[in-house]
């Protein structure tokens, strides 16, 4: 107010009409995803593991297990946007997922990305020597 100056997180607050509003919490599906070396060559194969809890969103937020999901998609994309592969994954009771990606020995080198149906999860893709 009047000289005041304030950070608001844009998450959660939207400039409108010459006023700052609050946005809603939204709900959805909430994603932890890692996965085993973050750098690897062509021809390696990418393990992935995680969870995935739904969000009630609002004022009292809740995390739950996925009702009605028992399987996700993914997609890979190289460095340069091309698709490379998809498949699936099936979920387990605990909305817990553990998959492995080839990646093909022809792929673009660079900041590779596994979207999982509204989720990316980047990881590196290069040529390197292993120690000895």
């Amino acid at each position: 107010r009047g000289a005041d100056t304030a950070f608001l997180p844009a998450r959660f607050w939207q400039y409108e009409d010459g006023a700052w509003r609050r946005r809603g919490t939204p709900g959805g599906l909430r994603w932890f995803v890692f996965d085993d070396q973050g750098l690897y060559k062509p021809g390696e194969t990418v393990r992935v593991k995680g969870w995935i809890r739904a969000f009630s969103g609002g004022k009292d937020g809740v995390l739950s297990l996925p009702r009605g999901k028992d399987r996700i998609a993914w997609t890979l994309r190289d460095s340069q946007g091309n698709e490379v592969s998809k498949g699936s994954a099936p979920l387990n009771a605990w909305g817990a997922f553990d998959l492995g990606v080839s990646l093909p020995k022809t792929m673009n080198l660079g900041q590779a990305m596994l979207d999982l149906g509204g989720h990316g999860h980047g990881f590196n893709v290069q040529e390197f020597r292993r120690p000895e």
